[in-house]
């Protein structure tokens, strides 16, 4: 949240840090729900600092951490909006 709004007041190169942090974070936690939207963000993020090569990096780990979640949910409805509503928010940011 901070992050956000750091980024809202036009200080996103004070963000970068911020994310790298938080996806530290979630990792030691074990965290995989929130390291995906970590990722998400910090890719969206790299293209409004016009850093297209990392934003695609983390958009596409973020892609991947999707894929793992979802395979850890039984196939089914469930699963198949959940994928899908992922992969939209994430193909939204490109």
């Amino acid at each position: 949240m901070k992050g956000g709004a750091l980024a809202a007041m036009g200080w996103a190169e004070e963000v970068v840090p911020l994310l790298q942090a938080a996806i530290e974070n979630a990792r030691e936690e074990r965290e995989q729900f929130m390291l995906w939207r970590i990722y998400a963000s910090l890719g969206r993020l790299y293209l409004a600092l016009d850093r297209r090569s990392e934003a695609e990096k983390k958009l596409s780990t973020a892609f991947e951490l999707v894929e793992e979640l979802a395979d850890t949910v039984p196939e089914g409805e469930m699963r198949d909006n959940s994928l899908r509503r992922a992969n939209d928010r994430l193909k939204s940011s490109t």
